[in-house]
């Protein structure tokens, strides 16, 4: 059972480092650099392997995105803990902010597979599974701020979430666009 088990934190290890050099790659190079070649070399490991794990470029992306949300979600989960209302929703923006250069990288892979999510419809899905998450977590952190009487009543949960949100992703992409 030992060998099993250490087998598959093996496997999970190794498709995790070629992740994280497919990242690497859109974060610093850009998308048009993202091939299953470039990952290769860049996780110093052979192109078959690469594609054991994922079957093209496309898939890479996707897995790139997946690892930018799974970080962004486990630093809020960490910093927000058991916090509601308005001290959750600061925390939950200040991690979205491109403050620091790995949630830059983040917003980079993002914006990558945004733009992909418009010309290929199977990236779409997972664009807008990833997009509601987060519109969800905000939308629950106003939502308790107005039960807590932190904000009035007369605001507009949902418009209010939204807007939040597409704001927020405004300011990050000019973050990436403009880093002056």
């Amino acid at each position: 059972m030992t060998n099993l088990s250490n087998d598959k934190s093996d496997q999970t290890a190794k498709r995790d480092h070629i992740v994280l050099a497919a990242t690497n790659i859109i974060a610093t190079d850009g998308l048009t650099t993202l091939s299953v070649r470039n990952v290769a070399t860049r996780a110093g490991c052979s192109r078959g392997l690469v594609e054991h794990y994922f079957r093209n470029k496309t898939a890479l992306l996707v897995a790139a995105e997946e690892w930018a949300n799974s970080r962004y979600l486990k630093r809020v989960s960490n910093s927000v803990g058991t916090l509601t209302g308005l001290k959750a929703l600061d925390l939950r923006i200040r991690n979205l902010l491109p403050y620091n250069e790995v949630i830059l990288d983040e917003w980079k892979v993002r914006i990558s597979f945004w733009h992909q999510g418009i010309i290929i419809p199977s990236v779409s899905e997972t664009n807008n599974r990833s997009f509601f998450e987060v519109y969800s977590a905000i939308l629950s952190d106003i939502t308790e701020a107005k039960e807590l009487n932190e904000i009035v009543s007369a605001i507009p949960l949902k418009v209010t979430s939204e807007l939040l949100l597409f704001t927020l992703i405004g300011l990050c992409t000019s973050c990436i666009s403009d880093p002056m």
